[in-house]
């Protein structure tokens, strides 16, 4: 079996013990190194040779395709891809192991700087959102030493109950001698 066999196998069986959950973990393995793609300063991402289904299926993720062997990068679209959970470095070793040429400054940017847009924001969970009726009884909810850990105001008349602390907050609501009727 040549080498190259070896790493296929040892690939899939890598691969299929994970999808198997036999394996806790998967760590893909890198890029392989193949100059098939010219990048250019206008975000076009030019097909030098027919590229597999993989590569196109990987390229479509945060690109649009405009001609027969063109993509270009959209902004749009890398921020669906990185929303998705993927990591922008996928996107960069991808780039660079495919490419012919440099990335260009134009693009090596692009990526920066939406990649530092991603980082300043997460997701922290899912919350209920209560309205209140006053803007007064809002904010004495919220400032209850119990409630306080709890919610936090948003806007006047509404607060924001992570739903960890659901059950804790309705409890200690009612102790103030409040309760939050089910919404239909």
């Amino acid at each position: 079996m040549s080498r190259e066999q070896q790493i296929k196998n040892g690939y899939k069986r890598k691969c299929k013990h994970w999808c198997l959950d036999l394996a806790t973990q998967y760590t893909p393995s890198a890029f392989e190194n193949k100059q098939v793609l010219k990048i250019l300063p206008n975000m076009d991402i030019v097909a030098l040779e027919p590229l597999p289904p993989s590569d196109q299926m990987f390229l479509e993720r945060f690109t649009q395709k405009t001609a027969d062997a063109v993509w270009q990068l959209q902004p749009t679209k890398l921020l669906e891809f990185l929303e998705s959970g993927a990591a922008l470095s996928e996107v960069q070793q991808f780039l660079q192991a495919r490419s012919s040429n440099q990335l260009p400054n134009t693009v090596e940017t692009m990526l920066k700087e939406h990649g530092e847009r991603v980082s300043q924001l997460s997701d922290v969970g899912t919350a209920r959102v209560i309205q209140v009726q006053d803007a007064a009884l809002a904010q004495l909810i919220a400032n209850d030493t119990r409630l306080k850990k709890l919610c936090m105001v948003a806007n006047e008349h509404y607060l924001v109950v992570p739903i960890e602390s659901e059950t804790a907050f309705r409890r200690a609501l009612r102790d103030l001698g409040y309760a939050v009727a089910k919404s239909s």
